[in-house]
């Protein structure tokens, strides 16, 4: 169990959940270029910047090289994502750091998952995934409770970072099954996604341009789509998701704009519109079938394909 924190005040659950949600949706949004797997670029590093209803809120820096020693590529990866929001003059700033060694098709074969909010509360989780056992062995530390456990995954999972994997996975609009392991939630769940037809886009500053658009969503949540556009090389530029009844947004920028997200005043989620029906009943859901994975320190947006094995727990 989480140890009650020392705040002077506390958020309602409702917004508690609703924060969880709107922070578990940036992190669930995919990550670019997709292109990784296909190139023989060593290194690199990417910047997006992230908005909500074309506020921004936050950024994304993403950092990748190539780590093989034998005969399939590996990539080590790292995201540092930050989020700043407040809620009735609270601050809700949140910052998390995902590092994982994936195949270059995107085969997660571990991962690390470090992340803090304003009030000090901190999750750790690492996984590594057992081929011979088909199991992800986690190991994470919620607050003050440390636990070790496994989880189920009979088929290899794909890393978390979907951007760097997906379009050249998904090359046909029949919609193609895929399982994901989510550090996050500590749950694999399955994705279904689809290329959907080219169009264009101009970015700030720039021509326009062609490009090509895939969608996915997960499989419990089949009317909650995630557009992602890429150019030819397959570069993310763009990624869009519907929540709360506004639109969730990240675009490749340069790195001056991207750190300027968290500069300023901080969006407020007391401010967001969230009768959107849509949204409310998913709150309700959330609240009924995730209560016990918030007391646990997770966050209740991806419901576990495989569940946790085996387990234990030292205080």
């Amino acid at each position: 169990m989480l140890k009650k924190s020392h705040a002077p005040s506390r958020l309602p659950i409702a917004w508690r959940l609703c924060l969880l949600m709107f922070v578990n949706s940036v992190l669930l949004l995919p990550l670019g270029p997709a292109a990784f797997g296909l190139t023989e670029t060593a290194s690199g590093e990417h910047w997006y910047q992230i908005e909500f209803d074309g506020r921004p809120v936050g950024y994304e820096h993403l950092e990748f090289r190539d780590i093989t020693s034998g005969s399939e590529r590996i990539l080590a990866c790292t995201q540092h994502l930050e989020m700043k929001l407040n809620r009735l003059g609270q601050d809700q700033t949140s910052r998390s750091t995902l590092t994982t060694t994936q195949t270059a098709a995107g085969i997660l074969k571990s991962f690390h998952l470090q992340r803090v909010d304003a009030g000090g509360n901190r999750i750790d989780r690492t996984g590594t995934f057992d081929a011979q056992n088909s199991v992800f062995r986690i190991s994470e530390r919620v607050a003050a409770t440390r636990r070790d456990y496994n989880i189920r995954a009979p088929h290899p999972a794909h890393s978390p970072l979907i951007g760097l994997w997906l379009p050249a996975a998904c090359t046909s609009p029949t919609r193609t099954t895929f399982p994901v392991m989510y550090p996050e939630t500590a749950a694999v769940a399955d994705i279904v996604a689809r290329k959907k037809t080219d169009s264009t886009l101009r970015l700030a500053n720039s021509p326009l341009i062609r490009i090509h658009r895939y969608e996915f969503h997960t499989a419990n949540e089949p009317t909650r789509f995630t557009v992602l556009s890429t150019d030819s090389d397959q570069t993310v530029l763009r990624e869009e998701k519907l929540l709360l009844g506004g639109n969730l947004t990240r675009m490749a920028v340069s790195p001056d704009v991207a750190l300027s997200s968290v500069e300023g005043k901080s969006l407020d989620l007391s401010a967001v519109d969230n009768s959107d029906r849509s949204a409310a009943a998913h709150l309700r859901q959330c609240r009924k079938d995730c209560s016990r994975a918030v007391r646990r320190g997770r966050i209740p947006a991806v419901t576990a394909r495989h569940p946790v094995s085996t387990g234990s727990t030292d205080q």
